[in-house]
């Protein structure tokens, strides 16, 4: 039985107006999201990955414009006021910031502002919420959460404040979470209990995810499904298992490439060679042609379409076109995959 669509983004375009010019930034997205699941948006910084997500919270500025269709539940997204938002965000669909310091108010208590949402949109008195505030503080893994309550924003480390802005998103229990790169800045440890904590709320309230991250080892362990951003555009687009063990787009492969050999050791990481398009150029066909290896002639002169790999899997390559050449990923992509795939299997056992 197939999950029902909570979320969909069809057509979406974002642009930003500056004084001499029009920058695209999103360029055409489709994508959505079921009930209960969590879809990963991967990709390098200045993929539009974190624009993408203020755009489906409603909190770009006036000086961007949308074009295109988000649709939630019964509503628009894009076409609601700021006054309709305030009755969604924060309690149907919330959001954890790469940088915790920007969603939180430096002369405010910590728990008076885990409590915020619960006070403004459940109408609960502030006493009563404080006891709330004590409860999701310990389950997002602080040890004296009595003793921290009180504290302000400056006491706590990085890591402390981003299971405050945690705390904050989820205690209204919404059916959306929104984390925008929210384990960047954090030790390892710290990680895996946050990514634990969000997968196992998620599977007892039955939630949704979009996790936006350029770390595809974050990937593998949390998502359902994946979408891979390069230029403002989704060029591919899967199952986890599809994205990790049979991707096809030339973007994809040197992504996970990248991820691989980090995993040995810094001395042999590879990077993706050349620096990302910029959105101030103008793009003529393929964004990602100038930096791959297997770029056809076509590639520099007609964006390819979203070709069917199955039912679930989608990429944006001319590779996949019928009369192009036979192409597999470099020696070394293979190997490590093969690495990969041994080792996931291990875990298994």
């Amino acid at each position: 039985m197939d999950k029902e669509t909570i979320l969909q983004v069809s057509n979406l375009h974002v642009s930003f107006h500056t004084l001499e010019d029009t920058v695209q930034i999103i360029r055409g997205v489709n994508f959505d999201l079921k009930k209960g699941e969590t879809l990963a948006i991967v990709g390098e910084s200045g993929s539009g990955k974190s624009v993408l997500a203020q755009a489906l919270m409603g909190l770009l500025t006036k000086n961007f414009q949308i074009k295109g269709d988000i649709s939630y539940k019964k509503w628009a997204l894009n076409d609601l006021k700021e006054e309709e938002w305030n009755t969604i965000r924060g309690k149907e669909i919330s959001m954890v910031f790469q940088d915790p310091l920007t969603s939180l108010d430096p002369t405010m208590k910590i728990g008076l502002q885990i409590a915020e949402p619960l006070i403004r949109h459940q109408k609960i008195k502030r006493k009563e919420a404080l006891k709330y505030v004590l409860e999701m503080m310990k389950k997002v893994g602080f040890a004296n959460a009595e003793k921290h309550i009180n504290d302000y924003p400056y006491q706590w480390s990085g890591g402390m404040r981003q299971r405050a802005v945690l705390a904050m998103a989820l205690i209204t229990k919404p059916e959306i979470l929104i984390a925008d790169e929210p384990t960047t800045a954090l030790d390892a440890t710290t990680q895996l209990q946050i990514l634990h904590f969000i997968k196992e709320k998620q599977k007892n309230e039955g939630s949704s995810t979009i996790f936006i991250t350029h770390d595809l080892g974050v990937v593998a362990g949390i998502a359902d499904r994946v979408a891979v951003m390069y230029a403002g555009k989704i060029v591919e687009s899967g199952t986890v298992d599809e994205i990790f063990y049979n991707p096809q787009h030339p973007y994809t492969w040197q992504l996970l490439d990248s991820l691989l050999s980090a995993s040995e050791s810094w001395e042999k990481m590879k990077f993706i060679s050349e620096t990302p398009v910029a959105f101030t150029q103008i793009i003529e066909g393929d964004a990602f042609a100038p930096r791959n290896m297997f770029a056809l002639d076509i590639d520099f002169e007609e964006a390819p379409p979203l070709f069917q790999v199955s039912q679930t899997h989608y990429a944006a390559t001319w590779l996949l076109d019928s009369r192009a050449p036979k192409v597999v990923p470099p020696e070394s992509i293979l190997r490590r995959w093969e690495k990969w795939a041994l080792l996931k299997e291990r875990r298994r056992k």
